[in-house]
């Protein structure tokens, strides 16, 4: 074969002396290069959309109380919630849709088993199975 001479021999020795680098220090130097650290993030952020909060109907707030009352009557209760919950770094925020069961309601949370803590005002929809056999 061509080569077999060399096949199995280790690298030259680099000139002038100098000591042979390292394979983490060879690799670093073929690493991409990020100038700007944190710029890749922050354009990221930036483009990250957030949903404005609508506001209820007057009819719609006294539907959600209704069922509230109705669903402290019945703790345990399987609910589907929709719930508006707010951004920490932007204006807005994001609705959010939960299936979960009832665990406590407070003069201002609504608590699910997963732990999950709601505030009221914050709630858009409920909905339950519980609230077919009541009137609303």
């Amino acid at each position: 074969m061509k080569h077999e001479n060399i096949l199995y021999l280790s690298p030259p020795d680099p000139p002038g002396g100098r000591k042979r680098m390292e394979r983490r220090q060879r690799a670093a130097q073929f690493m991409p290069f990020a100038a700007l650290i944190g710029h890749k993030e922050r354009i990221e952020e930036a483009m990250r959309l957030v949903e404005s909060e609508r506001e209820l109907s007057e009819w719609k707030i006294s539907s959600l109380n209704a069922k509230l009352r109705i669903l402290k009557e019945n703790i345990g209760a399987d609910i589907t919630v929709s719930y508006f919950e707010r951004d920490s770094l932007k204006e807005g925020g994001r609705l959010i849709k939960k299936i979960d069961i009832v665990k406590l309601i407070t003069d201002s949370s609504l608590i699910l088993m997963d732990g999950t803590v709601i505030n009221i005002d914050s709630i858009k929809e409920i909905e339950s199975p519980i609230f077919l056999r009541e009137e609303i």
